[in-house]
């Protein structure tokens, strides 16, 4: 924790008050690890790994400040492959909503936003990171981008969206349950939440392992 000093027991002091679960809410959760300066901690009920306390806002805007290098690495040395597998999920998604609109949240450099307006959608998406913005809106300029948290969005948007889109995202966010600010019934399309196999603090504030829909 922020000021502490070798031996300090702060964090002894949290594991007396055991946190509640942030996706089943449960109250049985027991101590995991401790990583790189962070506590873990492991539900009983549903088997979610999660980091408690979390890093504050502040911290997590700079955890996500130019992860790619100034949009130079990952997904943006393959933007053909991302938007041919962007332009798949879109047409699998169309199943269940045919338009309308769309939110991507946690959209790096808008792939799958750009995929959704090619398929009738008005896309938006929203991140964290400037750079991937920035080259979101140089790349796609057709779209709505915003810098910013799900909330930041919310609190500003003028209706729900239709859709909203995450993939590797749930892992990151404090609050499962963030996207319901932009869409009210928001996690009520089946799906599945699978196990990861590695956690990376304080990054990844959560292993998902809970099936849902």
């Amino acid at each position: 924790m922020a000021g502490c000093v070798p031996g300090c027991t702060c964090r002894a002091k949290l594991r007396m008050t055991l946190p509640t679960c942030p996706v089943c809410l449960g109250a049985r959760s027991q101590f995991f690890i401790s990583d790189n300066a962070y506590e873990v901690f492991s539900c009983s009920d549903c088997g979610t790994v999660y980091v408690y306390p979390l890093p504050s806002t502040d911290d997590a805007r700079a955890l996500y400040s130019d992860v790619y290098d100034n949009a130079t690495t990952s997904y943006f040395i393959k933007p053909d492959k991302m938007m041919r597998r962007s332009r798949h999920r879109v047409r699998l998604l169309q199943r269940y909503v045919g338009g309308g609109r769309f939110l991507d949240v946690g959209c790096s450099g808008g792939f799958m936003v750009e995929a959704a307006r090619e398929a009738g959608f008005a896309a938006a998406g929203i991140d964290l990171d400037r750079p991937s913005i920035d080259y979101a809106r140089r790349h796609y300029p057709a779209n709505e981008f915003h810098c910013g948290t799900v909330e930041d969005l919310a609190a500003t948007a003028p209706d729900p969206f239709d859709l909203v889109y995450t993939s590797e995202v749930i892992e990151h966010v404090p609050q499962v349950g963030s996207a319901r600010g932009v869409r009210p019934d928001a996690g009520s399309a089946t799906g599945r939440l699978e196990a990861w196999d590695q956690i990376d603090l304080p990054q990844d504030r959560r292993d998902c392992r809970l099936s849902t829909g």
